[in-house]
């Protein structure tokens, strides 16, 4: 009898196909150094695990005050029931790991191109003081450096360094 009601409940509930989106994460640099291509890893964690996808950007350096947008592929539009998003962004700075996550339960509701920004989900490209700020501290500057011979040969020098 539950078999027959769990086939009876599943042919009353509405079959939607989930469809691909292509979210463009927008981020702006608001740090002090420069990001180089593949210096942020991108991670977009669905509800439902099928959902989650990763990727790296930016492709190309991402000096101080400027910003891009990277492409991710293949999330999914909600259904109605599952494929929420939040986007998290993982880069080292000189303080260690930083990270940023995107406001939770994030929903495409178009299977066209999508833009993340501080807006939330967008079907145009945001201005670039919309972008999401991510923000990297540079390390800190050399205080002094160091010459001393090196034994047994006094004629070359070795070099040291001392942070600030």
């Amino acid at each position: 009898m539950r078999r027959v009601l769990f086939f009876l409940l599943l042919l009353l509930l509405p079959a939607t196909a989930a469809h691909a989106v292509t979210a463009n994460l927008c981020v702006r640099n608001d740090g002090e150094g420069t990001f180089d291509p593949g210096d942020l890893d991108l991670f977009a964690d669905s509800d439902w695990n099928a959902g989650d996808r990763t990727g790296s950007g930016p492709s190309s350096s991402l000096a101080p005050g400027a910003g891009t947008c990277i492409s991710l592929t293949g999330l999914y539009q909600w259904n109605g029931y599952q494929y929420q998003y939040v986007f998290e962004i993982e880069f080292m700075d000189s303080l260690g790991l930083s990270y940023f996550h995107s406001p939770a339960n994030l929903q495409f509701t178009s299977s066209s191109t999508a833009y993340v920004s501080e807006l939330g989900i967008t079907s145009f490209a945001p201005s670039t003081s919309d972008y999401i700020s991510i923000a990297n501290e540079v390390p800190p500057a050399f205080g002094s450096i160091n010459a001393y011979g090196n034994w047994p040969n006094d004629a070359t020098e070795c070099w040291s360094t001392g942070r600030a």
